[in-house]
């Protein structure tokens, strides 16, 4: 028994699990099961960016958008981005799924470098689902706060407003 305690705390990874979860495609057909995908690449204008910017709140990085439009027999079901920022000193990437209502459906964790006790877990994810952008998507509002992951909180609440205020501007 100690044995097999020892073998199996010392497989566990230390530092950040620095690990894709989960495959593109796997990703993808996880929250659309039943979709084709095309992904497209848009750059938002300027004015666009503004826009963005103060529907969000938070600042943006300029540059282009990447998402994948999730299809079923011609129909949009869906939009999928995946945002990579920073938490506290190394990276994380989220797939922001977003409905043609401009609604969350679900926040993923595709890649998380940060030690895995700074990530929470799948519950708290679950309450960014069937948000929209508007006051309630902000920390201690409609987002409860976690204790230790406190960066990592604060980063996923910006990248859904970030993701939420370009799907707007740019499906306008």
């Amino acid at each position: 028994m100690i044995r097999t305690l020892l073998i199996a705390v010392f497989l566990v990874p230390l530092g950040g699990t620095g690990n894709t979860l989960l495959s593109i495609e796997e990703a993808l057909h996880k929250t659309f099961p039943e979709a084709s995908f095309r992904k497209e690449t848009l750059w938002p204008s300027a004015e666009q960016h503004e826009k963005a910017e103060a529907l969000a709140g938070i600042s943006i990085p300029e540059g282009p958008v990447h998402r994948w439009v999730a299809e079923n027999e011609g129909r949009a079901l869906g939009f999928i981005y995946f945002d990579r920022h920073r938490v506290r000193t190394l990276p994380e990437t989220l797939m922001v799924s977003v409905l043609p209502s401009e609604t969350l459906k679900r926040i993923d964790v595709f890649r998380f470098n940060e030690p895995a006790n700074y990530m929470p877990g799948p519950r708290w994810y679950k309450q960014f689902d069937s948000h929209q952008l508007d006051d309630k998507l902000r920390l201690k509002k409609g987002i409860s706060a976690v204790t230790g992951a406190t960066l990592t909180a604060r980063a996923t609440v910006n990248c859904s407003r970030r993701t939420l205020a370009l799907h707007k501007v740019l499906s306008d």
